[in-house]
């Protein structure tokens, strides 16, 4: 028996990814990662980025060159834009969306250090997906 809740979830977490573009950034090694990234802006100067890891790549990679990465994305896709957040997005096997993590930064004048992930709260994650909805 198929529970239909579970293909509806599915269903939209696919149709929420498709929204995301591939951007490439290099990891602490020099070597191009790919992520995947979609841009909202939640005010007038205010940019959020969600991004996630390719599909079969561990999330370790994306922990361990958070501020690397933060600070490449920030650099390519926010711009001069001084209130910046960052959140990763995280599949399960099944590709419904399971867990959101908010990174939080100490911020050196443009250069992220000592990222730490936090779950982000369910409010926050039906906001962030509801501004990829209006897409």
């Amino acid at each position: 028996m198929v529970d239909e809740n579970n293909v509806e979830k599915k269903h939209a977490a696919l149709d929420m990814l498709s929204h995301f573009k591939s951007v490439l950034v290099d990891n602490r090694l020099g070597q191009r990662v790919e992520l995947f990234v979609f841009s909202a802006r939640i005010a007038v100067d205010r940019v959020c980025l969600l991004v996630r890891v390719p599909e079969g790549t561990h999330y370790s990679v994306f922990a361990k060159n958070a501020e690397l990465f933060a600070f490449q994305l920030r650099e390519r896709m926010a711009g001069a834009m001084k209130n910046f957040s960052l959140v990763e997005v995280r599949l399960d096997s099944h590709k419904q969306l399971d867990e959101w993590f908010g990174w939080r930064f100490q911020w050196v004048g443009m250069t992220p250090l000592s990222g730490k992930a936090y779950p982000l709260p369910v409010a926050q994650q039906k906001r962030f997906t509801s501004y990829i909805d209006s897409v």
